[in-house]
């Protein structure tokens, strides 16, 4: 009798312990899972923050301009195109306080020139298709020159590559850990 109710007392204990193993491994891993979620998307929002600057010519046309507009959006590698005038830049207020004098007057004309700011997106993780886009860019008609912070964007792109890599890892472990507890849980 004593033995049966001893029995019953370390199999109920044992159904305890097993639930709530089983409910922190799955808590654990679900926790885990949304960090490497937030990791990815957080990855996923560095890359797409790149800014490559296409500057025109003097004397592009609004023709040209629309054309050029057309195909940078029809490009997978850019996400968002942007126009500016040099008149814009001359009158934006931040770009005004750099100088501490009026330039126009000692140089007669506005030196800056019409530009597009093309904000990249994730595809140009991919080194071969960014370098390719860009010389492509630099090489159509109306452009001036084209210019982007080279040494960031490839340090960016191969730090979030060792980031994916070692979360990607770390969950593949703590998955295969918890399906082994899991099933030495449920035996």
């Amino acid at each position: 009798m004593k033995d049966d109710k001893r029995l019953k007392r370390r199999v109920r204990n044992s159904y305890i312990v097993s639930n709530i193993s089983i409910a922190l491994v799955l808590f654990l891993l679900g926790s885990v899972g949304y960090l490497m979620t937030a990791a990815m998307q957080v990855a996923r929002t560095l890359q797409e923050s790149v800014t490559v600057t296409v500057e025109l010519r003097n004397g592009a046309d609004e023709g040209q301009k629309e054309s050029l507009r057309k195909r940078f959006e029809a490009n997978e590698l850019v996400s968002h195109v942007e126009y500016s005038s040099k008149d814009d830049k001359l009158n934006d207020a931040d770009f005004r306080q750099m100088f501490e004098q009026e330039f126009e007057a000692i140089l007669e004309e506005n030196p800056l020139l019409d530009s597009f700011e093309l904000t990249l997106s994730a595809n140009s993780a991919d080194p071969d298709k960014l370098e390719t886009f860009i010389a492509q860019t630099a090489e159509l008609d109306g452009v001036d020159r084209v210019s982007y912070p080279a040494q960031t964007v490839e340090r960016l792109h191969a730090t979030i590559a060792k980031i994916r890599l070692v979360l990607l890892l770390f969950g593949g472990a703590l998955l295969v850990i918890s399906l082994i507890l899991l099933n030495n849980t449920i035996r």
